[in-house]
């Protein structure tokens, strides 16, 4: 009996370990197989950024809610658009679903000017404080059709987001990816992490995907956009984008103290 309960100690012993090692491999702060496996299946498409040029755009007051609180806000201008990007040999889900991001003014709420967080994609577990006031930028669904064309409906399977500067709480390890959309293909390199973008409610409207976050990193591209209109909520754009200068990863957030 004694040999027998020691055996099943043993027993116990060696899984718990392997539960342990098992988190790890996945939760590690390096990029694991593990946490690309993990995090490639979250049902979203990264993200490339290109600051840009646009055609007139009228400011407007609407209401933002998200899991930071409730705020209202105008929104001034638009200052980039997002495209749907493959990394390295991951696929794109939703080729036709952009993002043109504007900055706010007259931001009024939430109470709480920062957060603590712990985010987690598949460059690992980045604990951050964010800085909820003011808001970096407000991005919206978008169609596109590049030179004069005319794009089709807004995509209505993408949320909308609230994008807020991050301050990291441990240094990050630059990356390089190959990075392709329909701009073009480069190596890049992924520098420092620079916002969370959150799942916003603007003026009531539903979420699409809550739990799944965008961070976007600072990113040293070769990649220059080319001349595009875009429809959002908001109308018809032109646009002239430069170069790509962020990359934006799904991911995971989670509150923490502090």
């Amino acid at each position: 009996m004694r040999r027998l309960n020691r055996r099943l100690r043993v027993a116990i012993a060696l899984g718990a370990l392997a539960a342990v090692a098992t988190v790890v491999a996945v939760f590690s702060p390096q990029d694991s197989v593990g946490a690309r496996g993990a995090f490639g299946a979250l049902p979203l498409d990264h993200y490339a950024c290109y600051p840009a040029r646009f055609s007139a755009f009228k400011p407007r007051p609407l209401r933002l809610e998200n899991q930071f609180g409730g705020a209202t806000a105008r929104v001034f201008r638009p200052t980039r658009i997002c495209a749907p990007a493959r990394k390295n040999a991951e696929p794109v889900r939703n080729r036709l679903a952009h993002l043109v991001c504007y900055s706010l003014t007259d931001v009024q709420g939430p109470e709480q000017q920062s957060r603590s967080v712990s985010l987690s994609n598949q460059f690992g577990v980045l604990p951050a404080k964010v800085v909820v006031v003011p808001p970096e930028s407000l991005c919206l669904p978008a169609s596109k059709r590049l030179g004069t064309l005319i794009p089709p409906a807004v995509p209505r399977n993408l949320d909308h987001y609230v994008c807020y500067t991050i301050d990291p709480s441990r240094p990050f390890d630059r990356r390089h990816a190959r990075v392709r959309d329909q701009f073009g293909t480069s190596t890049d390199a992924i520098l420092v992490p620079k916002t969370l973008c959150v799942p916003t409610r603007k003026n009531g409207s539903k979420l699409v995907q809550p739990r799944v976050h965008l961070v976007c990193y600072s990113d040293k591209s070769g990649a220059r956009g080319r001349p595009a209109r875009f429809r959002t909520q908001f109308g018809l754009l032109r646009s002239s984008p430069t170069v790509r200068n962020l990359f934006c990863v799904p991911s995971l957030k989670r509150l923490t103290l502090g």
